[in-house]
């Protein structure tokens, strides 16, 4: 029977911990390493994950100085020996059945990636449903390549967050989350899509996120958010577009972000923001096959930035 590695980067949530820690040791599957990554907790959050280590030996507990959410997860990605991962958020918990559910498809379809629904929850009186996937389906690539990017684009709308899927462990293969950043799951999600042959949404609600804004990964509204925001955006347009090259819809996506990014910036001048990034990639936007009224929008955005910064 397969592993599966469960990676839970943990940051100050003894309120949220319990609950999250019960669900996992609570599994009706019960072939799980889980891999419990304390990031430098200051309160006792470290303390109930050595207290269910004790309780149960498929856990493994790692104590280490704050480095953020991407270097919690990547550390626990560098130690999973299992043969497919998954993350679950501190303050999150999960279906019990989940890891059943997901190892039967995992049987029926040898899947590389398991992509399904999540419930928010606010109290146990208040919770609604994410429905990003209606009916099962199944990508082969690259035969269903069209397909699959229509609807990536169309209908799950390039949603990024990595605790909604199951992955083989070896999508991981030379792939990170991004060191210090926010937003983390988007920088990666092409990346990692593309490394995929076989790939399979299913209708099931199997997680449920919890809206807590003091945690490792629900900061939404600092200026660092914002910026990690804008450039994961970006490599997910760019990423895109290097699935589909020159197509419209691509194209679209590309001229939006750099557009929402443009307008970003010119309403908070900052002499300290990097354009670099803005350079090198403005003429993957530019030498596609956007209309010229398109592309002339963005020149113009540009150099009302410029005009701008120049005041400060």
């Amino acid at each position: 029977m397969q592993i599966i590695s469960i990676i839970v980067p943990i940051y100050n949530v003894e309120k949220y911990l319990p609950q999250c820690l019960d669900s996992i040791i609570n599994q009706t599957y019960k072939n799980l390493e889980i891999i419990l990554i304390d990031d430098g907790s200051t309160d006792n959050s470290g303390k109930i994950c050595d207290k269910y280590k004790l309780l149960d030996n498929r856990i493994i507990v790692i104590h280490k100085s704050n480095g953020g959410l991407s270097d919690a997860r990547n550390t626990g990605i560098k130690i999973a020996t299992g043969d497919y991962i998954s993350f679950v958020d501190a303050d999150d918990f999960i279906d019990e059945n989940m890891y059943t559910i997901l190892f039967q498809k995992i049987n029926t379809t040898n899947a590389d990636i398991i992509w399904y629904n999540h419930y928010n929850y606010q109290s146990s009186n208040e919770i609604s449903k994410s429905s990003i996937f209606v009916q099962e389906k199944q990508y082969l690539l690259p035969k269903d390549n069209y397909k699959f990017q229509y609807d990536l684009l169309n209908k799950y709308h390039l949603i990024g967050y990595c605790w909604n899927k199951l992955y083989k462990k070896s999508i991981f293969n030379s792939i990170l989350f991004p060191y210090n950043r926010k937003c983390e799951d988007g920088f990666i999600l092409i990346s990692l899509l593309n490394k995929a042959e076989n790939i399979i949404c299913i209708p099931n609600f199997l997680y449920y996120y919890r809206n807590t804004p003091n945690s490792l990964s629900k900061d939404t509204v600092s200026y660092k958010f914002k910026l990690d925001f804008i450039e994961s955006r970006l490599i997910r347009a760019i990423d895109f577009a290097s699935l589909s090259p020159n197509t419209k819809s691509a194209n679209i996506l590309l001229y939006r972000a750099y557009k929402y990014a443009l307008k970003f910036i010119i309403n908070n001048p900052n002499k300290n923001y990097n354009l670099i990034y803005f350079y090198n990639h403005l003429k993957s936007l530019l030498f596609t096959n956007l209309s010229l009224r398109r592309k002339i929008s963005i020149i113009l955005n540009l150099i009302k930035y410029h005009h701008k910064i120049n005041k400060f």
